[in-house]
């Protein structure tokens, strides 16, 4: 190996920044880094990484969510009332590789305005700020939009580009045999591409974890979910019921009540 002349050292670390080098039988000046610039080059790289990710976590955010109100459902704004749960689901999000490669998720059931909608969104926003493509829908709004496409099959597959798909208020859906026949073609498509899914619901887990269901057409369908979902109760206090009270008293004072 031939020699190579050192032209300029860096005044900070000490390491050649300009040399001479024989290259193809020719001596020619090269501009070499230094272990400063080595490190700022990294740092910028690793700054211009943090920054794409979080115009493609925003990006992201945009297509997951048609409510705006999620995007402000996060862990950083839970009222911390179920840190169990709370602690739970942040376990989830932490092994989120492992469930979604074998296609699991989790069933949050429980009362009205309990708060699993909100506890949902703080798992969703999680994962798309961790780079996930995730989408928040409802059946309701897959039954009008699949009803609105010649093209059932390929308009259900669009769902399987999703890392993590949130069904919120399961349940409230239309029970006609054609809606039934959509959702059971739905949940047995992810199913089979091993999706991960979260569900929330006002039914009881008995409801949908069960053996035997008393409407064979809605039993194919809780066999599915039971099949991938992990049941969760939610059973926090309303916080409809709070934010309704609390704009109650609020306006009672500006009004002078």
């Amino acid at each position: 190996m031939e020699k190579v002349k050192i032209l300029e050292t860096c005044a900070v670390c000490g390491k050649p920044r300009r040399v001479i080098a024989n290259f193809l039988g020719n001596e020619r000046e090269f501009k070499v880094l230094c272990d400063c610039e080595e490190k700022e080059k990294a740092e910028q790289e690793r700054t211009e990484e943090l920054i794409q990710r979080r115009h493609q976590a925003q990006y992201n955010r945009s297509v997951a969510f048609s409510d705006s109100r999620f995007k402000d459902y996060t862990f950083l704004h839970d009222d911390g009332l179920q840190p169990r749960l709370s602690q739970a689901l942040r376990r989830f999000c932490d092994n989120f590789e492992r469930y979604k490669n074998r296609g699991k998720g989790l069933f949050l059931w429980g009362s009205p305005a309990s708060g699993k909608t909100f506890l949902a969104g703080c798992v969703l926003n999680e994962l798309i700020d961790r780079g996930y493509k995730c989408l928040a829908t409802s059946l309701p709004t897959i039954l009008a939009q699949s009803f609105d496409t010649k093209e059932k099959e390929n308009f259900l597959r669009r769902f399987v580009d999703y890392d993590l798909i949130l069904i919120d208020d399961f349940g409230t859906e239309r029970t006609t045999e054609s809606a039934l026949e959509t959702i059971f073609a739905f949940f047995d498509m992810l199913n089979m591409h091993k999706k991960t899914l979260i569900v929330t619901s006002n039914l009881s887990v008995s409801t949908v974890f069960t053996e035997q269901y008393k409407d064979v057409r809605l039993g194919r369908i809780y066999s599915r979910l039971s099949e991938c979902l992990f049941p969760i109760e939610v059973n926090g206090v309303s916080h409809r019921y709070k934010e309704a009270k609390d704009t109650y008293l609020s306006m009672k004072e500006e009004l002078g009540l």
